[in-house]
């Protein structure tokens, strides 16, 4: 026999046996604490350039700059459409029932012409973009206000 189906019985609560916090201990691992001799100038400077993000996203923005420039320059793809008009596709004849025609076939080649120039504006725009992050990121690497200059 089968038994009917009911709600789960419930559990009682309890308090949870793990703690609500988390280790006080100070982390005991590998650390670079620098050279021996201590840390000079150059290789703080150089350490935080390494690790600033601000720096590295700047730094990215260029070849993507280059890459946009070469898109932009790109020309449309031509564009090639086929198809066909009253086609007996489940091979049935034509009749009062299933009206229809001679099949008819298109093919059709797009080709499209950049009469107006928005290519050549675009890589124009895409250049000028270029001309300020290379001189933008060149300024931010020797900046007085950058944080390592204190």
């Amino acid at each position: 026999m089968q038994q009917a189906i009911s709600a789960p019985s419930t559990e009682p609560i309890s308090p949870s046996s793990a703690g609500l916090y988390g280790t006080l201990a100070i982390p005991s691992g590998p650390e670079d604490d620098g050279p021996p001799n201590g840390l000079t100038l150059d290789l703080a400077i150089e350490i935080t350039l390494n690790r600033s993000l601000d720096l590295q996203s700047k730094y990215y923005e260029i070849p993507q700059a280059r890459a946009d420039i070469l898109q932009a320059g790109l020309r449309s793809n031509p564009a090639l459409y086929a198809d066909g008009q009253l086609l007996q596709y489940n091979g049935s004849r034509f009749s009062r029932a299933v009206p229809g025609g001679p099949s008819q076939y298109d093919v059709n080649i797009t080709y499209p012409v950049d009469v107006s120039q928005k290519r050549q504006a675009r890589t124009g725009v895409a250049v000028r973009a270029e001309k300020v992050l290379e001189p933008d990121y060149k300024k931010a690497m020797t900046s007085k206000n950058a944080p390592w200059f204190g």
